[in-house]
C-alpha cells in the first residue's frame, strides 16, 4: 500500500498546507470528496490592517449539499475577481515585494478556470513555481477512502495544529504587524509577497522545525 497524504484542494492556500505537502512522500488531493462550506476548498486568509481576512469564492453546488468537489463550479453572477484583488491590493501594495509579484499573482487569482478545483490547481501550481517549491500531488476523482494520513479536515481555518504553533514560534515581518501583531498561518500570497525570494527558505525552515518537534515523523498533526 502506497503511502499516501491526502489532502483537499484549497485556494491560495495558508503556509501549513505547503509544508504539509512537500513533507508527504504521496501527496493526494482528493476530488471526490464532498464539498464542505467555509472551508479552505473555496476560502482563504490575508493580514490587513484590521487583521486577519477571510476571502470566499462563490461557488454553486450542482447536486445540492452533497455536491463532489469535482462538480462544484465558480459563479460568476457578481465581479468577485476584481473585489478580491482590490482587497489583496490594498492589503499588500506596501509589502516589500508586492511590485515583484503582483502581475504573476493577479493571474493566478483571475485565472478563467470554471471548475472550482480546477481554479485551485492552476493557483497551486503557479504558488509553487513563484516560491520555488516542487510539489507534484497526484489528483484522484473518486473519493478516497483508503489507508494514509489523511488531512482533509485537519487543516482548517477554525483548528490549530503543530505547524500552527511552530509558525508562531517562528514569525516573519508583515506589513501590518506592529498595529496587528504577527498573523499565523495566512495564505502563501502573504508569505510570498512579505519574503519574496526568501519564501522557499521560510518554508523549508519550518519543516526542520517541524521534523524536530515532531521527533521525526514526516507527518503528525
Amino acid at each position: 500500500m502506497e503511502n499516501y497524504t491526502v489532502f483537499s484542494t484549497a485556494t491560495f492556500p495558508p503556509v501549513s498546507y505547503m509544508v504539509y505537502m512537500l513533507l508527504a512522500e504521496k501527496p493526494l488531493i482528493d476530488l471526490g470528496e464532498n464539498f464542505v462550506k467555509q472551508t479552505f476548498r473555496n476560502r482563504y486568509r490575508i493580514g490587513t490592517s484590521s487583521g486577519v481576512q477571510s476571502l470566499s469564492l462563490p461557488v454553486i453546488k450542482t447536486e445540492g449539499h452533497h455536491t463532489p468537489v469535482n462538480k462544484i463550479i465558480l459563479s460568476d453572477q457578481m465581479p468577485w475577481r476584481r473585489t478580491q484583488w482590490r482587497t489583496l491590493e490594498a492589503a499588500y501594495r506596501n509589502s516589500p515585494f508586492f511590485i515583484h509579484y503582483q502581475d504573476q499573482v493577479k493571474k493566478l487569482l483571475f485565472n478563467s478556470a470554471h471548475h472550482l478545483h480546477a481554479y485551485n490547481k492552476t493557483i497551486f501550481s503557479g504558488l509553487c513555481h513563484l516560491m520555488g517549491c516542487t510539489c507534484n500531488p497526484e489528483y484522484h476523482t473518486q473519493f478516497f477512502n483508503k489507508a494514509g494520513y489523511d488531512l482533509r479536515n485537519s487543516i482548517h481555518p477554525k483548528k490549530n495544529n503543530i505547524l500552527t504553533h511552530i509558525i508562531i514560534e517562528h514569525p516573519y515581518h508583515q506589513v501590518f504587524e506592529e498595529k496587528t501583531g504577527f498573523l499565523p498561518d495566512l495564505s502563501l500570497v502573504d508569505v510570498l509577497f512579505n519574503l519574496g525570494p526568501e519564501s522557499r527558505t521560510y518554508i523549508q525552515a519550518l519543516i526542520s522545525h517541524y521534523l524536530r518537534a515532531s521527533a521525526g515523523y514526516s507527518i503528525r498533526t
